[in-house]
């Protein structure tokens, strides 16, 4: 979401608007705007606060990627730099496809996405 969208989602929010009625109005998914919302309380931003300064906003703007997915691409990373140059080896050389790459991980006990 975008940061213009996301600010008309916490200045509706801040205005006493629903959930429902925000998601409707700005076209984001009610999901969304719960996130984006329970990110604002989480963050210190509550319906009787004024509009909130440009550090509380940045942790709201730093907390909207997908939840979890940098840890575990962070996990998988780590588990496969060991496996650079085999796995190179089974692509390059092999000419493997990556569903056989990922088979033959697994099979060595490694098993990622």
């Amino acid at each position: 979401m975008q940061g213009m969208a996301r600010d008309q989602v916490i200045r509706r929010w801040l205005a006493g608007e629903k959930i429902r009625a925000i998601a409707r109005s700005t076209g984001s998914d009610r999901n969304t705007v719960r996130r984006i919302v329970r990110l604002g309380e989480e963050a210190g931003i509550g319906r009787e606060t004024p509009w909130p300064d440009e550090g509380k906003l940045r942790a709201i703007r730093q907390r909207m990627g997908r939840p979890g997915a940098a840890v575990a691409a962070g996990q998988a990373e780590q588990e496969l730099r060991p496996r650079t140059e085999q796995i190179r080896a089974w692509l390059d050389q092999d000419h493997l496809l990556l569903t056989k790459v990922h088979e033959l991980l697994g099979r060595e006990g490694l098993v990622v996405s």
